[in-house]
């Protein structure tokens, strides 16, 4: 992971679902690009929004 780096929850529209992505990236903007690069440019990106500690957390448990 990059240093300043955070984790993003993208979500996006692919094929008529939505979809929920997690991304590491240092900026909003970064996760975009991250996402744009997987799916093309032309994906729908809905919202994009830092995971919180209690979130990052909880996901690391889970996994």
């Amino acid at each position: 992971m990059k240093c300043g780096a955070k984790r993003y929850v993208v979500i996006t529209e692919v094929n008529g679902q939505t979809k929920e992505t997690i991304v590491k990236a240092r900026t909003a903007i970064e996760a975009r690009k991250v996402i744009r690069k997987q799916y093309g440019p032309g994906v729908p990106i809905r919202h994009v929004f830092v995971m919180t500690e209690e979130q990052v957390k909880e996901s690391n448990m889970l996994s």
